[in-house]
């Protein structure tokens, strides 16, 4: 696949299981993030969700801010991607650990964008499940076929 062209088939709809901290001011993230996430990464559902695009999104050759990352996931939330390869579609459950060690070098080496196309949300409580369907890209500029 060239730079500019639509990574092809990689529509793909990730369950991400986190906890928006912003709900309840009085609320507070576990012991074992990183870091505390940004209040704006956290304000709203939409920015926590946004955070997490741009953190996996950029340039061929930028770094990725993972501690950043894993300030938007609760401790065991867990990724879910699922692709379609050969007609067959698998899905890949993931912490968030395992989505750093398998994706860091492929994003910052090559370069990676991804836009949100449709989303679902289910909540309960503080709890959201976000199925977001997203279109990847490796140059921000590429266009769809």
């Amino acid at each position: 696949m060239g730079g500019n062209s639509l990574m092809r088939g990689f529509l793909a709809c990730m369950c991400i299981v986190m906890a928006c901290w912003g709900v309840n001011s009085q609320d507070k993230p576990p012991a074992q993030v990183a870091q505390e996430p940004a209040g704006a990464d956290v304000a709203s559902l939409d920015a926590t969700v946004a955070a997490v695009y741009d953190v996996i999104s950029g340039p061929a050759g930028q770094k990725r801010n993972w501690d950043r990352m894993r300030s938007l996931f609760i401790p065991g939330a867990r990724l879910i991607p699922v692709a379609t390869a050969g007609g067959v579609r698998t899905a890949r459950v993931l912490t968030v650990d395992d989505y750093i060690t398998r994706s860091s070098a492929v994003l910052e080496d090559k370069g990676f964008f991804e836009r949100e196309v449709a989303r679902r949300v289910e909540r309960f409580g503080h709890i959201a499940h976000v199925f977001s369907t997203y279109e990847s890209r490796r140059e921000a500029a590429d266009k769809a076929p």
